[in-house]
């Protein structure tokens, strides 16, 4: 074997005595939280009389059982909340990226529901942040996922979108609400994030499809983060 062969079969995790290269997974259901000196537990976009909320945690508790199956590839699996959170000193959104960096992530994912007035809006749609410094890998890691996501529900044009999403964000950032800057350069160590719309929970179509098809979901999530995971691990296992 030559050296170059060799070198790919420890990337690949192959090949006689060498370590199987695997990463770190942080799910971070969406809302579910109090922030901003608030007690009141945010329950996200509301239809139908279920709360974003709880469904995006019912799928991520789905997906972590799933990708905590797949040892080749995945080291650990982690959720950034297990129920509601009660942390108003915290700050708002950040202190999601700060349990995903403690927890050593590679890869990030927040789930959410949209909603809107108009009961008509559907569709699912994926998002990841064009001006952060892992914006490349997340680019990638957001069109790999929504390949993978198979509800059939409407897609929202273009599916795959950049927007400077504070979750993501790699860089200081102002709350729109406070006029706070709340500085998140230290989610630069995560290699890729993406922000994953379901579908809308305002919409009875998508709603239904969403709440029938959760264990299918967190399968095609947990298949969208594998390939992905597969085919990036050059850049995942350094």
């Amino acid at each position: 074997m030559n050296v170059g062969e060799e070198q790919q079969q420890q990337v690949a995790g192959t090949g006689n005595g060498v370590q199987r290269c695997t990463v770190v997974v942080v799910i971070d259901p969406g809302h579910g939280d109090s922030h901003d000196e608030s007690t009141t537990i945010d329950p996200g976009a509301v239809g139908g009389g279920l709360n974003e909320a709880d469904v995006v945690l019912d799928i991520s508790k789905l997906l972590k059982g799933k990708l905590a199956a797949k040892t080749d590839l995945i080291e650990s699996v982690h959720l950034t909340r297990e129920g509601n959170v009660d942390n108003p000193s915290q700050e708002r959104l950040l202190w999601r990226q700060q349990v995903a960096v403690a927890k050593k992530c590679d890869v990030f994912l927040s789930l959410h529901l949209n909603a809107n007035e108009k009961t008509s809006a559907n569709g699912k749609e994926v998002f990841y942040n064009h001006k952060s410094s892992n914006k490349a890998e997340s680019a990638k890691f957001a069109a790999t996922l929504f390949a993978a996501y198979k509800l059939p529900i409407a897609e929202r044009k273009p599916p795959v979108k950049t927007e400077g999403l504070s979750v993501l964000a790699t860089y200081p950032w102002t709350s729109r609400k406070l006029g706070k800057v709340r500085d998140a350069t230290i989610f630069q160590s995560v290699k890729a994030a993406a922000l994953f719309e379901l579908g809308f929970v305002s919409n009875d179509g998508d709603r239904k499809a969403v709440v029938d098809n959760k264990d299918n979901i967190a399968g095609w999530l947990c298949d969208g983060i594998c390939s992905y995971v597969s085919a990036n691990r050059a850049i995942l296992c350094v």
